[in-house]
């Protein structure tokens, strides 16, 4: 992440464990793009990263596995 006075200016987030392969989440990247790293984006983006998901019926709990994931993910990002 590259963070300038508390604003968001660039980040990639990649996801492993949710697809057969790393899965790229950029509609959460996107949320985060000059926003302030606040609980508020953090949530926009955990959001952002499951926008579109299809689970099928045996992997239905991974969506909002994915959404904790990131929020807690970037909970650990100092601005």
């Amino acid at each position: 992440m590259d963070i300038r006075q508390g604003v968001v200016w660039d980040c990639r987030i990649v996801l492993g464990g949710v697809a057969p392969r790393p899965w790229r989440a950029r509609a959460a990247e996107a949320v985060l793009a000059g926003r302030r790293l606040d609980m508020s984006s953090r949530r926009a983006a955990g959001s952002g990263a499951v926008n579109g998901v299809a689970p099928r019926g045996h992997n239905a709990f991974k969506v909002a596995m994915i959404e904790r994931a990131v929020v807690r993910a970037l909970s650990e990002v100092e601005d």
